[in-house]
């Protein structure tokens, strides 16, 4: 089914979004899910729309085909931007805490995703593109 509605996400909604959120989502899905996701990505969002969801980084990647629940599944940090990048997209690790998952966010690359956040740090709190162990 989440294969279903990720094809037909701009059909069904049949407008784009400045904003996705998708919250242990990427922690359950094999990597075709993933590739399809990100393939259908830039449909579903405006022209300098962001997408933020989570993911298990892990020291091996999933290998599995079927949506893995109630598990959660890793990939490897190298592996998960190379699928983001091969979708045209850069990936942003996030500063968020989390107990299990990361937090990262999707967008165009040249996006200045540093200037849009930083508009809203006071309401976070907190710095979400300090530069950690995961950033290039």
């Amino acid at each position: 089914i989440g294969q279903i509605v990720v094809a037909a996400l701009p059909l069904v909604f049949g407008v784009t979004f400045d904003y996705v959120h998708a919250h242990s989502v990427f922690t359950h899905a094999p990597r075709s899910m993933i590739r399809r996701f990100l393939a259908n990505l830039r449909s579903a969002l405006a022209p300098g729309g962001i997408f933020v969801g989570t993911w298990v980084v892990g020291e091996e990647d999933f290998a599995g085909t079927e949506w893995a629940y109630p598990v959660t599944v890793t990939y490897r940090v190298a592996s998960f931007r190379a699928m983001v990048e091969e979708a045209g997209f850069t990936l942003h690790v996030l500063r968020w805490p989390h107990p299990e998952q990361t937090y990262f966010a999707i967008c165009e690359p040249g996006l200045d995703l540093r200037s849009r956040l930083e508009m809203h740090q006071s309401a976070f709190g907190i710095d979400l593109l300090q530069k950690d162990q995961y950033q290039p």
